[in-house]
């Protein structure tokens, strides 16, 4: 499983990460079949959160170490080091730059950006 990661150096600057999580075989929800399962993780909270179009936030840290999953439209994330990704529906990210120059967020799709939030503390 892929996703992406934003994170900050000991200097704050904000840069992104491509990593593999390693999944294995789990014998998960008997009786159903065993399937490939992540390393589960610890949450505190969850929730959704909705950008209109054309909305753009400007740089910021994020408030706390978060994954979130798109569930509709596109947005463009744009590092303090200058590089930017997309994250389109389907995509996991996981945002780590709390104590950082941050980051800015633009939607880029024609419709609204949704996506599912966990925050992991």
């Amino acid at each position: 499983m892929r996703y992406l990661r934003l994170y900050a150096d000991s200097d704050g600057e904000t840069h992104f990460e491509d990593v593999e999580d390693d999944m294995r075989v789990e014998d998960f929800a008997p009786p159903a079949e065993p399937f490939l399962v992540s390393e589960i993780r610890d949450a505190t909270r969850f929730s959704f959160f909705e950008f209109p179009v054309g909305w753009v936030g400007v740089a910021h840290p994020a408030p706390r170490r978060q994954y979130f999953a798109v569930v509709q439209g596109a947005i463009e994330i744009t590092a303090s080091d200058g590089e930017s990704r997309i994250a389109k529906l389907g995509d996991v990210v996981l945002v780590e730059d709390t104590n950082s120059k941050g980051h800015v967020t633009k939607v880029i799709s024609e419709d609204n950006f949704i996506a599912a939030l966990t925050q992991l503390e």
